[in-house]
């Protein structure tokens, strides 16, 4: 069922799937299955996914640490789904020579 999952960063530091990090995991796992191929041919893009990942979400309220864990392996699934996001902060020209 969770295929290719196991290996990224998504399941690093979860040995036991009984805690916070462990639910959401397996909360998100279907949607990730049937996103996959959208994603990949970019029919989905981040904030889609990040919405219909949102709709599934298990805790109750939006609050204190199940939340914080949640949207980390949100992020991480995101990221894991589309690589690392681009910020362009590398373009910034912060620390160019003046000298010139």
């Amino acid at each position: 069922m969770l295929g290719n999952l196991k290996r990224t960063k998504l399941f690093k530091g979860c040995n036991a799937l009984m805690n916070w990090k462990g639910k959401a995991i397996r909360a998100i796992i279907p949607i990730l299955s049937q996103c996959r191929e959208s994603c990949q041919n970019g029919s989905i893009n981040r904030s889609q996914l990040r919405r219909e990942l949102n709709k599934v979400y298990p805790f109750g309220q939006r609050t204190n640490h199940p939340y914080r864990v949640w949207c980390a392996v949100v992020n991480a699934a995101i990221e894991d789904m589309f690589g690392a996001e681009q910020t362009g902060i590398e373009e910034l020209p912060l620390f160019e020579d003046d000298n010139n």
